[in-house]
């Protein structure tokens, strides 16, 4: 029997909420499909549309999800997806970019759905639908503070739940780039997009550059944005770190410096530094750290210098009023949360940007080779060799949660030959990948790591689940 599957993956946060996942049955008469209710476990299943399902007439089955907290429907989306050949039809869900989280001064939501359309390569072929539910943590560090001894133990004993390559959400740039052919050929040139041609999809740049503007858009967002929410509701949510390249676009455009994946601008450094300033003025209980480096810029002239990267946080603070917050290194890791906030320390750099910036050394879980994979068995294999003697002269740890599928064979026929923006190879692995990294960090990270070296999470698509479970793994660590 044809039919297209769909892998649904649920968190929630307290035993207030469910999420439901409904399928079509029986030619359209009635449904089938799952609910979630278990508390602060990752959850899946997978149901299967068949043509049997649907309607006679019908060329789409209606997948749905409901989100409920106390038996009241608080969200909701929906995709029309075709048996026959797995393309989606009609959906609120079928642009990546345009399904934010949801927070309220109640709950949060953070959700996702991967097109897989066929599948291609090492990628799924099953479609990808999660939904994480919690209370709102936007002062869940005040509220843990007020709960527990937090105020009394040095700050690293925080987990900080973190994003990777935190600028990749807004595609204002991008959208005026590939229309200059200038810089587009300077990119081809540079290679910034011979690693999208993949050999074994059999494009060429030649073909690349053949691509429409809007093509070549949304290939580069599938590509390079590892976020979809802004830095605002990121903050919402809970993130409390983030991992921002800033650097000049190269090799000709003037304008700024932006965040920067390879050679792709993300966010303007100078928005997402008064973005932070502006929400930590409004968040007095809450510490924001931030890890600007260079990682992955293709060229020196890229890196901005020290005086530069100053006149930009000068300016943030111009701007967004916020000259009464303090700025703290590596050394406030070891000064206490009631210490900080006393002195209204509240934004700490923890840099690998030159040697002179707030630099801080990092233990880190990443390599390319391990994380270019489809398999979340890689990464666990990653997560497991870290451990608390190599922790010894660094000044914090970074376990890193996401994978890099891109690089993988497949990517860019999923992300250009489906006919919705919600392809991105980066998203295809979010949820499977969440459901086994999740689970580690609650059972290896107290008996793994030293209780005293600040630890992050980082993943890509910030979610409330991860800030979750890093609240949980904070009161186990303060409590330690």
């Amino acid at each position: 029997m044809i039919s297209k599957g769909v892998d649904v993956y649920g968190y929630l946060g307290s035993s207030s909420y469910s999420v439901t996942h409904t399928f079509p049955n029986d030619f359209g008469s009635g449904t089938k499909g799952c609910t979630f209710d278990a508390v602060e476990v990752m959850q899946n299943a997978n149901d299967q549309i068949e043509e049997s399902d649907i309607g006679l007439t019908d060329h789409y089955g209606h997948y749905q999800w409901f989100a409920e907290k106390n038996g009241s429907v608080i969200a909701s989306k929906y995709a029309e997806i075709a048996p026959s050949t797995g393309n989606m039809g009609s959906s609120n869900m079928g642009d990546m970019l345009n399904t934010p989280s949801i927070v309220t001064s109640d709950h949060a939501i953070s959700y996702g759905f991967y097109d897989a359309g066929p599948g291609w390569g090492s990628l799924t072929n099953q479609d990808q639908s999660y939904v994480y539910v919690t209370s709102n943590h936007s002062t869940w560090m005040g509220d843990l503070a007020g709960s527990t001894a937090a105020s009394s133990k040095p700050f690293a004993r925080f987990a900080l739940p973190g994003v990777h390559d935190a600028g990749m959400f807004d595609p204002s740039f991008i959208h005026e780039l590939v229309r200059n052919s200038d810089y587009l050929a300077a990119l081809l040139e540079l290679g910034a997009l011979t690693p999208f041609a993949g050999t074994l999809a059999g494009i060429t740049v030649a073909e690349l550059q053949a691509l429409s503007a809007g093509e070549i858009e949304k290939l580069i967002i599938g590509f390079s944005f590892t976020q979809k929410d802004n830095i605002a509701t990121m903050l919402d949510l809970g993130i409390r770190y983030f991992d921002f390249r800033p650097g000049y676009c190269v090799p000709f455009y003037e304008g700024g410096i932006y965040h920067q994946h390879a050679l792709i601008p993300g966010y303007p450094y100078n928005s997402f530094l008064r973005d932070v300033l502006g929400w930590l003025e409004a968040h007095p209980s809450e510490i924001v750290v931030l890890n600007i480096n260079d990682q992955g810029f293709v060229a020196d002239d890229m890196t901005p210098s020290t005086e530069v990267l100053e006149e930009y946080f000068s300016s943030a603070v111009a701007s967004s009023g916020a000259s009464n917050i303090a700025i703290g290194d590596k050394d406030s890791l070891s000064q206490t949360y009631g210490q900080l906030i006393a002195q209204n320390k509240r934004l700490i750099f923890l840099n690998q940007i030159g040697s002179d910036y707030y630099h801080a050394s990092k233990y880190d879980s990443y390599n390319s080779g391990t994380y270019t994979t489809t398999d979340p068995a890689d990464v666990i294999g990653a997560l497991n060799g870290m451990s608390r003697s190599h922790q010894g002269g660094h000044d914090y740890t970074v376990l890193q949660l996401q994978a890099t599928p891109e690089g993988t064979d497949g990517g860019i026929l999923s992300n250009l030959t489906t006919l919705s923006d919600a392809s991105s190879p980066i998203l295809s692995t979010k949820a499977m990948f969440d459901r086994q990294t999740y689970t580690w960090l609650r059972q290896h990270v107290a008996s793994r790591f030293d209780p005293d070296q600040t630890i992050v999470f980082l993943n890509d698509f910030g979610d409330n689940a991860l800030v979750d479970i890093a609240k949980d793994i904070s009161r186990d660590r303060i409590n330690a």
